[in-house]
């Protein structure tokens, strides 16, 4: 009944630690490895000031948490803004488009990833001019005083979705992308996208967990087509880990 010196002991329970974690890295190298972006980009107006949208972020991070429980190796790029943002190792934090750009290429350039969960609202205007009512420029760089009139010139920011591709160190990466409309699907346009599938959500089917919205999947024609169909998050949540199990690994 002698119990086994301390010294000893340590040694069984690193040996038995260190085969844990060769195991759990072995597993994950034959797991795709995933990228999520979340929540809305800022535009600055002045120091204290910025144009956003109503991102919170949340659909990325349940998203990206979920796909972590199952064991995927994945990486959350998240707005610093974002209202959820628990449960992810090293979550990487951006503010405008131009830094969520900058750090979306750098992820992809440097590592292979074989999905692109793009879930992020990123702006399509950034402020380009400020001037007061007589024409008169108005720098942004400090906090504007005053109560007179100003007039924003707005300038579109370049559409990052497009570029991904291009970044992409995995040539054989695959997009999975989200569009958010507020009128009729009529209006979707789905074919300026450059995604294997898009997630559709219009604005009035989005409270909580009430999340409708529509899976669509690029066929051999570059047209979009309806695959499925979801009422909740968790459902949402299921089509996309069903679909990357189905894919597997794209290298």
């Amino acid at each position: 009944g002698r119990l086994v010196e301390p010294e000893a002991m340590m040694e069984i329970i690193e040996d038995h630690l260190g085969q844990t974690n060769k195991t759990k890295s072995q597993t994950q190298l034959d797991l795709p490895r995933i990228l999520v972006t979340a929540g809305g980009t800022t535009e600055p107006i002045d120091e204290v000031r910025h144009l956003t949208n109503f991102s919170t972020g949340r659909t990325g991070h349940q998203i990206a948490l979920s796909l972590q429980e199952q064991g995927y190796p994945v990486t959350l790029l998240q707005s610093e803004y974002s209202s959820a943002y628990e449960g992810i190792q090293n979550p990487i934090r951006y503010s405008t488009t131009k830094d969520f750009a900058e750090k979306i290429k750098r992820e992809l350039v440097n590592h292979d990833y074989d999905y692109v969960i793009h879930a992020a609202a990123v702006a399509d205007y950034h402020v380009e001019t400020i001037t007061n009512g007589q024409g008169e420029l108005v720098p942004g760089t400090s906090k504007i005083q005053g109560d007179s009139p100003l007039f924003l010139k707005l300038a579109p920011n370049p559409k990052i979705i497009r570029e991904l591709r291009t970044w992409s160190r995995n040539k054989k990466m695959k997009i999975i992308s989200f569009k958010l409309t507020t009128g009729p699907e009529s209006s979707l346009k789905l074919e300026s996208y450059d995604s294997e599938w898009i997630i559709h959500n219009d604005l009035k089917g989005v409270q909580d967990e009430n999340h409708q919205g529509t899976l669509f999947n690029r066929d051999s024609s570059g047209h979009y087509q309806a695959q499925k169909t979801f009422r909740t998050k968790s459902e949402m949540k299921k089509i996309i880990l069903d679909l990357i199990q189905s894919q597997g690994k794209q290298s």
